[in-house]
């Protein structure tokens, strides 16, 4: 059993403003979280293994957005509890339209302050990591926004001052009309991802110097009112490999569905 604890309060500020000849209401969102728990050694989930290996069944360290900013844990799985002394400061504006109530444009913007270096890692190797010992977090923005009727888009950067690098981004559009035409493209970009091997429970989870860059577009097009084609192309640019790619035929009618697809995928 570990304590923990957290604080999260904010403000909201509003005025009428015009964008792009259009009557929106401006909001000012200023937000401040903190989140403590206590440190507890958890040494005991090394060794355990007869080659000494780490225990590790379902954690590994999330990586960083905006909105890791207010979670109360730095780690994806149960196997370890996070020691955290922080305070978040964040700023968010958006820009409402006054006739239809929907938010045309949000934009954020925030940072953690650490008040102690983090002692608990996914492996014991990293316990003296840079971003462990760190001040301060990357500086987090995220941008989400309705372009017309029809099309959406978001946007995610986490960027590190210190070395001037780019290390995250994830951006985002989305199209979706009336005849339920789709088409969807993302992109995500990760300087140092965290890799382990998923097929052995034990295997040490490193560090890999690689990055993740990768495209991913998808469609659904109605041809008429039962057929419509399908398609999926996800490429990663690092290794200049397609992930998975499909493409095909659907049959939708009101009791059941039909789909004919020729597909090709990375099989490691």
């Amino acid at each position: 059993m570990v304590p923990q604890g957290s604080l999260d309060t904010g403000l909201y500020f509003e005025r009428d403003s015009n964008l792009f000849g259009e009557s929106y209401i401006q909001t000012l969102e200023p937000r401040l979280f903190y989140f403590y728990s206590q440190y507890k050694n958890q040494q005991s989930l090394y060794g355990l293994t007869a080659g000494n290996s780490y225990i590790n069944f379902d954690t590994n360290q999330l990586t960083f957005s905006y909105d890791q900013l207010f979670r109360r844990s730095r780690f994806a799985g149960g196997d370890r509890i996070d020691d955290a002394n922080q305070v978040t400061l964040a700023l968010s504006t958006a820009y409402i339209s006054q006739t239809t109530g929907g938010e045309g444009l949000r934009v954020s913007l925030g940072q953690i302050f650490y008040a102690a270096d983090r002692k608990i890692t996914v492996f014991e190797d990293t316990v003296n990591d840079d971003d462990n010992t760190r001040g301060t977090s990357d500086l987090a923005l995220q941008v989400s926004g309705q372009i017309g009727q029809k099309l959406h888009m978001s946007a995610d950067l986490a960027y590190d001052r210190r070395s001037s690098n780019l290390d995250n981004a994830a951006f985002g559009l989305h199209y979706l009309d009336e005849h339920y035409r789709i088409f969807n493209l993302a992109y995500r970009y990760t300087l140092k991802p965290l890799v382990s091997d998923s097929t052995v429970i034990d295997a040490p989870l490193y560090q890999s110097t690689d990055e993740i860059d990768q495209l991913d577009v998808s469609m659904l097009w109605p041809i008429n009112s039962r057929w419509s084609v399908v398609a999926r192309n996800n490429h990663d640019f690092t290794h200049d490999v397609e992930l998975d790619t499909f493409a095909g035929l659907e049959y939708n009618d009101c009791c059941y569905r039909l789909r004919i697809l020729g597909r090709r995928w990375l099989r490691i």
